[in-house]
């Protein structure tokens, strides 16, 4: 048919988006579906999909195919380069659940323990953690057959590799090029009690700033708040559970009170702990001053 005389009458696509096309293509024949719609209507039925996603299910590229899709592929400039800053926000930041919501998660949750998810698992019910799941028996001796097969099953490492790997830890975080790296990646905000005691040191312009977010580090320790008139002091802030040794059981010797003044003491440093359950004391402005 030439172009000029094709027949102009538009209909709506059948597969139910709505939108208009043209009724005949170019050749005469007549059209029902806008390009690619007709799988919205006509689509693999479940039995099919699954069928297809067996037969693809553990094949894998051969070295000669990887070659091949290296070489196609050098050159290419990826799609989202240069895009830093400017692809849009997520659609959920910012936004919080309604109260009601929250309800009714809260109520959901209610009664969940790590010795009764897996009956509540196996009567129905769904949970998006895996808090005190355990694997089935077949999982399990998959994970074994893999384990076996890669050769990493039951497999330790030695004293001397331990000893080693935890040298190269050590010897990262003294580098400012990995704590500025992890610090951007991690994007650590302060938390409640420090907020509080930001607020306190604002209101009273004391000399001292955040820095609990990993821009100073002290040896391999990163304290709360440090000194800004140039004295070696610093403040650590300490939860009521996880750095008291009565509460907490396996809390470490240099999490505590005495660990953490004897790591900054070491290296010329005041160090003032400041409890949780004291921010909210009247006579804690009074401990600062006087430090």
């Amino acid at each position: 048919m030439n172009k000029n005389k094709r027949n102009l009458e538009r209909i709506k696509c059948d597969c139910g988006c709505g939108k208009l096309i043209y009724k005949y293509d170019t050749k005469g024949r007549h059209r029902f579906f806008l390009k690619g719609h007709h799988m919205k209507k006509y689509g693999h039925t479940e039995e099919a999909k699954e069928k297809n996603r067996l037969s693809n299910l553990g094949k894998k590229h051969t070295e000669e195919t990887k070659r091949k899709m290296s070489i196609i592929h050098k050159g290419q400039i990826p799609w989202n380069k240069g895009t830093k800053g400017l692809m849009p926000p997520s659609w959920i930041k910012g936004k919080t659940h309604l109260e009601e919501t929250k309800r009714k998660m809260s109520k959901a949750k209610k009664g969940i323990t790590p010795k009764n998810i897996n009956l509540l698992m196996k009567k129905g019910n769904k949970f998006r953690f895996k808090k005190g799941y355990k694997h089935t028996k077949e999982t399990l001796l998959k994970i074994k057959l893999t384990k076996l097969k890669n050769g990493t099953y039951k497999k330790k490492h030695t004293k001397e590799v331990l000893e080693h790997l935890s040298r190269k830890a050590k010897a990262r975080w003294k580098t400012k090029e990995y704590t500025d790296k992890l610090r951007k990646s991690m994007k650590i905000t302060p938390n409640n009690p420090e907020k509080k005691l930001i607020k306190l040191i604002e209101k009273h312009n004391l000399d001292y700033k955040y820095t609990g977010d990993l821009s100073f580090f002290i040896g391999n320790k990163n304290p709360d708040f440090v000194n800004t008139n140039g004295e070696k002091k610093v403040i650590e802030i300490f939860g009521d559970y996880w750095h008291n040794p009565n509460r907490n059981k396996r809390i470490k010797q240099h999490q505590t009170v005495k660990g953490t003044i004897k790591h900054h003491n070491e290296y010329g440093f005041d160090c003032l702990i400041i409890w949780e359950n004291e921010l909210d004391n009247k006579s804690l402005i009074n401990k600062l001053k006087v430090f």
